[in-house]
């Protein structure tokens, strides 16, 4: 659907005034899924309903910035350029964050917040990473979760359920079943990962949504 298109106004009207999820997280889960789906035109939508429910620029910068490990840099780049436009047809000052962590700070974070997503599964996790590749097991603790997803513009719920968002509309099942666990685990609630889940019907067919929401279901029940 396009920004301009009445039912998508209309879904995102009665989303946003549902209970179950406050309408930030809906946002926020909007605009990780446009940044990951290279969807510029919903993306500045998404952007522009961010700012009208008066969430941060901050926050809004940090929802596509961490969409990089999770969809790639062209995309996240694309996602921020859209923003610079917004911030300049709006006249608002951009926001950043400055990590005074040093590099032994930002690993320990990063083990840490691993070892609280994946739970029991952590050294299974670790052990198929090295298998695949040294490299891409400590560059996911490091870069993923020590140098990003430990960031404290968003809390670990804030950005699982934003992850959740941006795999389910990719269809990256095997990464899906593990951040919805890990959002449960950070302290999501099933009804907040239902809601993000369901509320995507704005950014995928209605069978893909029962579909994932199925997956929901056989992970956490």
């Amino acid at each position: 659907m396009k920004p301009e298109d009445p039912v998508l106004r209309s879904l995102i009207k009665n989303l946003i005034s549902k209970t179950g999820l406050p309408p930030y997280l809906r946002v926020y889960s909007w605009l990780s899924a446009s940044v990951a789906l290279y969807q510029n035109d919903l993306t500045r939508f998404y952007i522009e309903l961010a700012f009208d429910e008066q969430i941060p620029v901050i926050r809004v910068k940090e929802i596509i910035l961490q969409n990089y490990l999770f969809c790639g840099f062209p995309n996240a780049i694309e996602g921020l350029i859209v923003l610079n436009r917004v911030l300049h047809d709006r006249g608002l000052k951009d926001e950043n964050f400055k990590d005074g962590r040093d590099t032994q700070e930002i690993m320990q974070d990063g083990l840490t917040l691993c070892q609280k997503v994946y739970g029991t599964n952590y050294n299974k996790l670790i052990r198929n990473m090295e298998h695949i590749s040294s490299d891409i097991s400590m560059w996911m603790v490091y870069e993923g979760y020590g140098k990003v997803l430990t960031r404290p513009v968003l809390t670990p719920p804030e950005r699982e359920l934003s992850v959740i968002a941006a795999l389910a509309v990719l269809q990256r099942e095997r990464q899906l079943i593990s951040h919805i666990r890990g959002a449960a685990h950070v302290g999501a609630t099933y009804e907040e990962i239902y809601e993000v889940i369901s509320g995507l019907v704005v950014m995928m067919p209605q069978e893909r949504v029962n579909m994932t929401l199925a997956l929901l279901d056989k992970t956490l029940k």
